[in-house]
């Protein structure tokens, strides 16, 4: 892993990647981190499912519970029971990064909210959404690690807490995005160390991108953008969704969400401010009003 003009530190919104150095705008994109295939753990969106690096044996059990998830809907399962064998893994990079990562008190995951704190959410629907989440991974645990599951996958999770957390690391740090090895192209979902340390921004000055021909990711700086010492690197984590989502996904929520409040019946999505402007409206949120525009004549 290559890291060019940034640090990893502490920040007011947790752990982040800040610059190191002033930035001028260029043209082009400018490299700021490299993270080799090598290093990341991923898995096919599709069937068959697929590993890079192939971590997984031939043979061992961990893959007859992948192979028996859901092929729409469990991706996160996949990944969860991936990032717990790597663990496990004699050697794997993610024994030692696993030191980064939050754990269970730390993590803003929804899925490991009590219920009292389920309970004090103000969207009851939301809240409705992560008690099933959470029967979900609890139904799966157990059905997985039963009383006679080989001692190689007992370990890996031996309470259905360490597996939700597993869970909840893998729903809030992974990339889905193309790869390219070789002649192969394919979508993966990714966990991708020192890249999940970036922060989300709905005006972010960084993106991902893969180079084919090294297999490596890199992170790159938006084309023409000015970027000071000290200012945090961010990537935008889900374009055109609403609060709810990003709560459920990640545990965060934003008031500059410029995609949320407005709710359509159908699948049309409106940026706030073109509907605000469109309509005339006026204030700020939960204090909207409608601008008549009425003009006083003075005589």
């Amino acid at each position: 892993m290559r890291a060019y003009g940034i640090e990893f530190k502490e920040g007011p919104d947790g752990f982040g990647v800040y610059a190191s150095k002033d930035v001028e705008p260029l043209r082009r994109a400018r490299v700021i981190m490299e993270i080799p295939l090598e290093l990341m753990l991923t898995v096919s969106q599709k069937l068959p499912w697929m590993f890079f690096p192939d971590i997984v044996p031939v043979g061992h059990p961990i893959f007859d519970i992948i192979n028996s998830t859901d092929p729409e809907t469990d991706w996160d399962l996949r990944l969860a029971c991936l990032l717990l064998y790597a663990f496990d893994r004699e050697d794997n990079f993610w024994q030692l990064y696993g030191d980064f990562l939050p754990s269970a008190d730390e993590c803003p995951s929804l899925l490991l909210a009590s219920e009292e704190e389920l309970s004090e959410l103000q969207n009851p629907n939301l809240a409705s959404t992560m008690r099933e989440q959470q029967c979900r991974a609890l139904e799966f645990w157990e059905k997985t690690w039963h009383s006679g599951v080989p001692l190689k996958i007992k370990r890996l999770a031996r309470d259905p807490e360490r597996f939700i957390w597993a869970l909840s690391m893998a729903q809030s740090r992974c990339i889905g995005m193309q790869m390219r090895i070789g002649a192969l192209v394919q979508d993966a979902n990714m966990l991708i160390p020192y890249a999940d340390m970036l922060n989300h921004s709905f005006e972010p000055n960084c993106f991902f991108h893969w180079r084919f021909k090294d297999r490596m990711l890199e992170v790159m700086i938006n084309a023409g953008k000015r970027i000071k010492k000290g200012d945090e690197m961010t990537v935008n984590y889900m374009s055109g969704q609403q609060n709810d989502l990003l709560m459920q996904r990640y545990g965060f929520s934003s008031p500059v969400n410029p995609w949320d409040v407005i709710q359509f019946s159908g699948n049309a999505r409106i940026h706030l401010d073109s509907f605000l402007s469109v309509f005339n409206i006026s204030g700020l949120p939960e204090e909207y009003y409608h601008n008549t525009g009425r003009l006083s004549i003075v005589i």
